[in-house]
């Protein structure tokens, strides 16, 4: 399982909804292109901690998604 965290500013968060986005997320390859697994990664939650706003990134299994 790979997890990794990225942290948003609320000022960048602000810039992407006045861009027109209405769902924040990330997605990741993780698999030769052109295949099923090419994409793989995709988890839009966005959770708020001290004023900052960190969107989790989780890789998904044929099972599900595995957070971390």
């Amino acid at each position: 399982m790979y997890t990794r965290k990225l942290e948003v500013s609320w000022l960048q968060l602000q810039e992407m909804l006045v861009k027109g986005f209405e769902r924040i997320g990330v997605v990741l390859d993780v698999g030769p292109k052109g295949s099923y697994y090419e994409r793989q990664v995709y988890d839009p939650n966005l959770v708020e901690c001290n004023g900052v706003y960190n969107v989790y990134l989780s890789t998904m299994s044929g099972e599900g998604v595995l957070k971390g």
